[in-house]
């Protein structure tokens, strides 16, 4: 009983902080200048502000810490944030209260709620223990992360229409989200994910002549071969 107590006097405080982090627009959602600045970064053929933007309610419970990697991906003077949240351990329990963000210039870019926090006021709140942070330098210490971290930056729009790996990204990852666009009858969704279609010129059509033109190159080498 006096553990249950205990949460419920964690929550009502938890939510004063954050009704008050509202009113005093210390907590703020993401904004177009956020989405703007996250645009031109390109993973899995798709601009990271479509991923943050506009799919989260499409993909599981606990991809905060992909989610963020994808955010700290388009600065260059962020830290990647990982710790352990009060609410989320309350909720449950210590081995799910894991989660992932972002720190910026005295904010926290929190994944899965979109909002920007005030650093000091995101702590009290949510009471984050066990926290590590690392900046890109740290970050790409270790060589799979660098390779990672290189092949992002140095993928652009027109990556898609010259490398055939990117394609091939594109070939997989549009459809699927064009069906989800579809059946979220969000209008800002489908408008941005046509924006970002016409800018690439993607044809499937052209893509797929472009690969079985390769299977049959392979094939042509294992035969001689």
């Amino acid at each position: 009983m006096f553990d249950n107590l205990k949460k419920e006097l964690y929550f009502k405080k938890m939510n004063l902080l954050y009704q008050d982090g509202l009113s005093r627009n210390k907590i703020i959602p993401f904004d177009e200048e956020f989405y703007d600045s996250i645009s031109n970064t390109f993973i899995g053929g798709l601009p990271v502000s479509i991923h943050i933007k506009y799919l989260r309610p499409i993909i599981p419970p606990g991809k905060c810490y992909e989610r963020s990697l994808y955010m700290f991906f388009c600065f260059d003077d962020a830290l990647l944030v990982r710790g352990n949240i009060k609410n989320l351990e309350l909720k449950y329990g210590k081995e799910n209260s894991g989660h992932g963000w972002i720190e910026k210039d005295g904010y926290v870019y929190d994944p899965t709620s979109l909002l920007r926090y005030e650093k000091e006021l995101y702590y009290d709140i949510y009471n984050p223990k066990n926290i590590t942070r690392c900046n890109i330098e740290e970050y790409c210490k270790y060589d799979s992360n660098k390779e990672l971290y290189e092949d992002i930056k140095n993928t652009t729009i027109d990556s898609y229409k010259t490398n055939f790996r990117k394609k091939m990204d594109l070939l997989l990852t549009i459809p699927l989200i064009e069906e989800e666009a579809k059946r979220s009858n969000d209008k800002d969704f489908i408008n941005d994910l046509f924006d970002y279609i016409n800018k690439l010129d993607y044809n499937p059509n052209e893509i797929s002549i472009e690969l079985n033109e390769k299977i049959k190159e392979k094939q042509k080498s294992l035969h001689f071969n």
